[in-house]
């Protein structure tokens, strides 16, 4: 089940965004400063027009991970992880198809994302969930309508 991120999720969602292996496969693969993560953390749950953030838990309400989702334009732009104890249990199709579900309300949203070409996991979460892509500047976009 999803849920709408909350203040409270602030420290876990910056220990999931600072794990190492999160960090090698994001953009920038900086370690995040707790306070810089707060100012911005803050400003995202805010943002109602423009950002949507949710944690994925398990039926018994364990945490697995997060998905935010950023207007860009027409589109909303995914951004995920999850937790160390989720990974490679190949759960990461039901966090999203999860998390799209429950955003997914009466108006049909374009959903996009940006991963790095060598995010083989990510690339194989996107496929099977029928985002169609393209290559740009050496990272995979996927789209779907």
């Amino acid at each position: 089940k999803a849920r709408p991120a909350t203040s409270d999720d602030e420290e876990l969602i910056l220990e999931w965004a600072n794990d190492p292996f999160v960090r090698s496969r994001s953009f920038d693969t900086a370690r995040i400063d707790p306070r810089t993560h707060k100012a911005w953390f803050r400003r995202k749950l805010e943002d109602r027009d423009g950002c949507r953030y949710c944690i994925v838990e398990t039926e018994d309400g364990l945490p697995v991970g997060q998905v935010r989702f950023e207007r860009s334009g027409e589109e909303w732009e995914i951004h995920y992880a999850l937790s160390a104890i989720a990974r490679g249990r190949g759960i990461g199709v039901r966090l999203l198809e999860t998390a799209i579900a429950t955003f997914q309300d009466s108006d049909r949203k374009r959903f996009m994302g940006r991963v790095k070409s060598d995010n083989i996991p990510s690339c194989r979460i996107f496929r099977k969930l029928g985002f169609s892509e393209n290559e740009t500047d050496g990272e995979l976009v996927f789209r779907r309508p």
